[in-house]
Parts: C-alpha cells; sequence; structure tokens
C-alpha cells in the first residue's frame, strides 16, 4: 500500500525510517512535522508570580515537571526515583496527572523524601500554566510513539529530558536538553543534576527549545501540502 502512494508525508525522523523499511523511496517521502498550535501555548497568559506563591514555589527553586497518565510506560516511579539523591532545596517537582500508580508514587515519594507536589488530573486548557510555570519538562517514557506534551512544553520555555523511546527526542530534543537511556535511572539523575546546578546551560536550553519548535508547525504543515500540490500540478 506505502509503494502505491503518490506520496508519503512522515512526521519525525522515527517515522520516516519507518517507512523506509518498507521499502518506501525517498522520493516519495515529505516531511511534515507533528505539530501543535504552537501561537496557543506561547502566548498563554496568566499571573506566574500568583502562581509559584500558590503552589509554595520558592524563588530559587528550579521546576520540574511530569505531564500524563500515571503508567507503568510513563515510568513516573523511575522519575522519582531519579531525585532521591538531589538536594530538595534546588527544585520542586510537578506531576500532573492520575493513574493506577498514583498511590504508588506518593508512598515513593515520602519514602525517598522527594520535593514533590502531586497535582492530579487538569484540563488541558489549564496546563499551558504548568508548562510556563516550569524550568523542566521529563517525558521518562519506557514507549511513546512521539510525545506532543514535549512540543507543548517547548512551546513554553522549558529544557527537555526525555528517554530514547520518546519518538520525538530525535528531532526534538538537540541543544535544549538531554536523552537518556529509558532503562538508566542514573542516567536520568545526571541529566537532572546538570540542569538544576548550571544556570546558563539550563537558560540556553530553554531558548533553544523556542528555536527548534519554530520548525514544528502548523505553517510548516500547510508548506509541505502546499508544496507537494505545486509538483503535482506541473
Amino acid at each position: 500500500i506505502f509503494n502505491k502512494a503518490s506520496a508519503l508525508f512522515y512526521i519525525g525522523e522515527e517515522n520516516k525510517k519507518f517507512y523506509k523499511s518498507f521499502g518506501v523511496k525517498e522520493s516519495q517521502l515529505i516531511k511534515m512535522p507533528f505539530a501543535i498550535d504552537n501561537d496557543y501555548f506561547e502566548a498563554f497568559n496568566f499571573d506566574l508570580e500568583e502562581k509559584r506563591k500558590k503552589l509554595e514555589i520558592a524563588p530559587n527553586q528550579k521546576v520540574i515537571l511530569f505531564t500524563g497518565k500515571l503508567i507503568s510506560i510513563k515510568q513516573p516511579l523511575m522519575l522519582i526515583e531519579a531525585l532521591k539523591e538531589i538536594d530538595i532545596k534546588k527544585y520542586i517537582l510537578l506531576i500532573v496527572g492520575d493513574g493506577e500508580l498514583l498511590d504508588e508514587c506518593k508512598l515513593l515519594a515520602i519514602k525517598l523524601n522527594i520535593n514533590c507536589k502531586f497535582l492530579g488530573f487538569i484540563n488541558q486548557t489549564e496546563i499551558p500554566k504548568f508548562y510556563h510555570l516550569s524550568d523542566i519538562y521529563i517525558l521518562p517514557s519506557s514507549k511513546e510513539a512521539w510525545g506532543l506534551a514535549v512540543n507543548e512544553a517547548m512551546n513554553c520555555n522549558c529544557a527537555i529530558i526525555a528517554s530514547d523511546k520518546v519518538g520525538s527526542s530525535k528531532d526534538l530534543v538537540k541543544n535544549n536538553g538531554f536523552i537518556f537511556d529509558s532503562s538508566k535511572v542514573e542516567e536520568l539523575t545526571y541529566s537532572i543534576e546538570k540542569l538544576i546546578s548550571d544556570d546558563n546551560l539550563l537558560e540556553k536550553f530553554k531558548l533553544e527549545s523556542k528555536e527548534i519548535i519554530k520548525n514544528f508547525s502548523f505553517e510548516k504543515d500547510l508548506e509541505a501540502l502546499k508544496n507537494y500540490f505545486k509538483k503535482k500540478s506541473k
């Protein structure tokens, strides 16, 4: 079926490899990056300082964010464990989401004395507030086809830490964060420690996120479609 198509639009490098593994030719492939409404997330407006006070976030604390279902493939327990040797005064972990591992996550956070707040399920319309609050967004999944939350976080000025099993990591995590082995908690710990201990590096990564995500937009998708139909009409 793939080879009968005049063109296939791929969302990222891993998707491109998938098509090529079925013998699809390079000439059939057109990049159409997996995108979200960048403008909506970037321009989201609210009182940032008021929100920090409400969540009792100290001025010097780095905010680490996880969003998603608390299920095994998202590896929230690994994220909590990765923080066990990091000074709790340096960070606060915000966990947005619900799921079958919630109670286990709470117990582990207490056991390891992790500076963590469980915020439960939050409607998508409110999620941008938490991205804008945060310095680092972490997606530690053991399996993730893409992970649009990475796109969302990058629009809100977050540095990124993602596992090597996150599909978008090959495209979106370059000079704006770290990719770690999804089976090695020590690599995740190292990445977190590196960012919360180096303000200059963290700021550099946050700014780079905003630049990278500009190329993963609805505008780029429309461009790809227009270019394809121009070629077809010739």
